[in-house]
């Protein structure tokens, strides 16, 4: 990422507090602005105050699903436009992400590597 440039917004939502405290470290020294959400249950609220260039999002929480979450937000004008790429180790993960309107899907663990591919794809790099 050039340094002169804005740094991105990512919101990483996962209910494993362990995953979100190691990815989102790795996010910050790569030089990405990120806000985490332990469960997306306030989601909304944050997207519209943070108004974030990307979100990553388990699919497996307690209490809410990402797949509903992604479903949620490509349904809403003001959230279909932000790219959602669903994390997970589900073996399932390709068909889950697609019938959901994902942007993208990886399996965990994501590496700080194949996040830069992603973001280039999208031009949010």
């Amino acid at each position: 990422m050039d340094p002169s440039s804005k740094k991105l917004k990512i919101i990483l939502v996962d209910d494993d507090k362990d995953y979100l405290f190691l990815f989102s470290s790795k996010l910050s020294n790569a030089g990405y602005e990120v806000k985490i959400s332990h469960n997306g249950i306030n989601l909304d609220k944050i997207i519209s105050s943070e108004h974030p260039d990307m979100i990553l999002l388990d699919l497996h929480m307690d209490n809410i699903n990402g797949e509903d979450i992604c479903k949620a937000l490509k349904s809403k004008q003001e959230t279909a436009d932000i790219p959602v790429m669903i994390l997970s180790s589900n073996n399932d993960i390709k068909n889950v992400a697609t019938d959901c309107g994902a942007d993208a899907y990886f399996e965990k663990p994501l590496e700080i590597v194949d996040l830069e591919k992603i973001l280039e794809q999208f031009k949010v790099a």
